[in-house]
């Protein structure tokens, strides 16, 4: 996020609060759902894999939070907590598809080629469009005949050693990336996410946080150009569209980020990111009614969205009210006792 110098300021002063406010209110299973899926989405595995958890210690037969917590735990690079959860996912539905597309993925990151590919064929047979499933089967394939095509000795057949499980390269590069974007570190973290596309050139997560690193350095129409990749290889990609938002935000076009940011919330209207984007927006638009709308309904959402009530707190500023604001970043600061905004 970026602030002008008073958002910067009034998180200075409350850094200096002696006290934050009391613990949060409990968090409902949906609210950690999508708490979770707002991290994951964000790379940040190991706070996604921890509010999935926490909702399923709530509700445990919950099938989404399970397929949720297997894709965190493959962002992990924990193949058994994945394999767990993914498997939990599909004994309570045996028809959900992205827990077998995530029980692809881990029998082919384990080297089961055999076991991922009538999971993989699964899910690509029944959602020809979906270009991830496409990638992964297509790898599968590939993995399988160049297995086929090394001849193994006899002898060292019956002694089959276990698949040597490599940590996927593409992922370290991403959370690489993403630590450096979070410490600050933006040219750091553009080298690792370029690696990264190097070694996968159509995956749309990196070409997404390209966008974003490059964009926050101001190099917009580059910033543009990686957005577009990504919904050339998945049209309609909530996260590149959001990009997109953000880019026009930065570049002062509030017209353009209202307009995109419309056609984001008419499909999907109750996306946090859209709704504290729709905020910002108002915020340059100096439409502090329809900011403030669009925050409580993001903390309706999300009651501990750190984003919203820096955002609400920026809003209680600008309508001259200090004291509300400095509840607000407080707020914010307890739940990233980190931040910078």
């Amino acid at each position: 996020m970026r602030r002008g110098r008073r958002s910067a300021f009034a998180a200075c002063l409350i850094l200096a609060i002696a006290a934050a406010p009391g613990a949060a209110l409990a968090q409902t299973v949906d609210e950690l759902y999508a708490s979770g899926v707002k991290a994951r989405q964000a790379q940040h595995f190991d706070e996604a894999a921890d509010l999935f958890r926490r909702a399923l210690a709530l509700k445990a037969d919950n099938a989404d939070a399970l397929v949720q917590l297997g894709f965190a735990e493959l962002g992990r690079n924990d193949l058994p907590a994945a394999r767990d959860a993914f498997s939990r996912a599909l004994s309570l539905a045996p028809a959900y598809r992205d827990g077998s597309f995530g029980m692809a993925q881990v029998e082919f990151r384990s080297g089961n080629l055999d076991a991922a590919l009538p999971l993989a064929e699964k899910v690509a047979e029944a959602e020809p469009g979906n270009a991830d499933a496409a990638a992964l089967l297509e790898n599968i394939r590939k993995a399988k005949q160049a297995s086929q095509a090394k001849p193994v000795p006899a002898a060292a057949a019956p002694a089959k050693k276990p698949p040597h499980r490599r940590p996927d390269p593409v992922a370290i590069q991403l959370e690489q990336g993403r630590r450096l974007r979070a410490a600050g570190k933006p040219a750091e973290a553009e080298t690792a996410y370029r690696r990264a596309l190097k070694l996968s050139p159509r995956n749309t997560d990196t070409l997404v946080a390209l966008g974003l690193v490059v964009g926050s350095t101001q190099r917009f129409d580059e910033a543009g150009r990686f957005f577009d990749r990504a919904l050339a290889i998945r049209p309609g990609l909530l996260d590149a569209r959001l990009g997109k938002v953000r880019l026009a935000i930065w570049q002062g076009d509030a017209p353009r980020a209202r307009a995109l940011v419309g056609d984001v919330l008419a499909s999907a209207p109750d996306n946090v990111e859209a709704l504290n984007l729709d905020a910002r927006i108002a915020l340059l638009e100096a439409d502090y009614q329809r900011a403030g709308q669009s925050l409580q309904r993001a903390l309706a959402l999300d009651p501990r969205n750190a984003e919203a009530l820096v955002g609400l707190g920026d809003v209680r500023r600008a309508e001259g009210d200090d004291e509300a604001a400095r509840q607000a970043y407080g707020q914010a600061l307890a739940i990233e006792p980190g931040s910078a905004d």
